[in-house]
Order: structure tokens, then C-alpha cells, then sequence
């Protein structure tokens, strides 16, 4: 498993995804109701969404994504795919949009 992160590889900054259906689970509906976050069905990932992506036997097998959920507050979401046309939010939170996470782990980090 091999691990990138937007601080090390700014060239995530030009992925994106078209839309997709979304599930949840029960961690992730739970997160979303202590955060007051509200519940999307779909998501459609543009160029600078994607945070940190992990690659599994040549394989997407984890993404993180931010996006604005309103004038103060971004959502991040911790997805996996389940097929071509779904994502599955295993966990999700909100930052504050100045929260830039300066704090990376570059040791979890691939090179």
C-alpha cells in the first residue's frame, strides 16, 4: 500500500472524479450528525478536492477529499470505492476553512 498526500504530491491537485452515488457507514452517519453536517447522495470531485489518495495492488483504494460546506467550514470525507459508480464514506468530519493541517505525518507518507 502506497500513500500520497497533497503537501508531498501537488499533483493531486488536478485529479477529480465525476459524479458518484455515496453510502455510508454507520461510523460515518454518526460522525455526521455530531458535526451537523448534512448528508450528500452524491459527490462529484473537482481539480483540488483531493487531500490524500492510497494505492493498493495498482489499485485506488482509499481517497480523501475536502470541500467547502459553508462560508466557515470544509467537509472531509474519507471514501473508498465500491465499484465505478459509488464511493463509501467511512468517515467524515468538518475543519475550519484556515485549518490547513500543517501537522502531516510524512513518515505515513510515501515518497
Amino acid at each position: 500500500m502506497k500513500r500520497y498526500n497533497i503537501e508531498t504530491h501537488p499533483q493531486l491537485a488536478k485529479m477529480s472524479f465525476p459524479t458518484r452515488r455515496l453510502s455510508y457507514t454507520k461510523h460515518a452517519i454518526d460522525r455526521l450528525s455530531a458535526k451537523g453536517a448534512n448528508r450528500l447522495d452524491t459527490l462529484t470531485i473537482q481539480p483540488g478536492d483531493v487531500v490524500e489518495v492510497e494505492i493498493s495492488y495498482a489499485q485506488l483504494s482509499k481517497l480523501v477529499v475536502r470541500q467547502r460546506q459553508c462560508a466557515n467550514w470544509d467537509r472531509v470525507m474519507v471514501l473508498v470505492p465500491e465499484g465505478s459508480s459509488q464511493w463509501k464514506v467511512i468517515t467524515c468530519w468538518l475543519n475550519h476553512h484556515t485549518d490547513t493541517h500543517k501537522t502531516l505525518n510524512r513518515a505515513r507518507i510515501s515518497a
